[in-house]
């Protein structure tokens, strides 16, 4: 809520896109042979996201806010929301299974300008190119982040589809 606050503070008209209820996260697929750790997993992420919700609604009523909310997946934005002049993508890629078709479709809706906020982190290898880094291992069991970025893949990606103020 923080942030659709701030940007309504500062005069713009916000629609929020949060996901619905019955799409918990997008998780890495690990096998795991103890499907009640999976479980555990599961309800926990649910557990936070509700979390989530009561604070953004609580901050919501708080503030006297006006936005608007829409549930549903953000990688398929219904003509109905209508057009943005700025799109604001901030720190959900990463936990994003597909976070290109987020991307293209935020880009859809948007008449003006993309703000994308994302961790810049790729290896020395990677830097300086456009790559999407996979982040889980085998070792590292990390569930709920499924990319890194470079700063170049953005770059390359929103050039592609027509935004030149980059």
């Amino acid at each position: 809520g923080f942030l659709t606050s701030w940007m309504e503070m500062h005069g713009a008209d916000v629609v929020s896109v949060e996901q619905q209820e019955s799409d918990v996260w997008d998780f890495v697929p690990y096998h795991i042979d103890d499907e009640s750790k999976w479980t555990s997993v599961i309800s926990a992420k649910r557990r936070n996201n509700e979390m989530l919700k009561y604070s953004f609604w609580y901050t919501y009523n708080a503030l006297g806010m006006k936005s608007k909310v829409h549930y549903g997946r953000a990688n398929e934005l219904p003509e109905e929301l209508g057009k943005f002049d700025i799109s604001v993508i901030a720190m959900v890629l990463t936990h994003m299974r597909d976070p290109i078709s987020t991307i293209i479709s935020c880009a859809r809706r948007t008449t003006g300008k993309m703000v994308i906020v994302e961790r810049l982190h790729v290896s020395k290898e990677a830097q300086g190119k456009p790559v999407i880094q996979l982040i889980p291992d085998i070792n590292n069991m990390r569930y709920d982040s499924w990319w890194y970025f470079s700063q170049e893949f953005f770059y390359q990606l929103m050039t592609l589809m027509g935004f030149r103020d980059i």
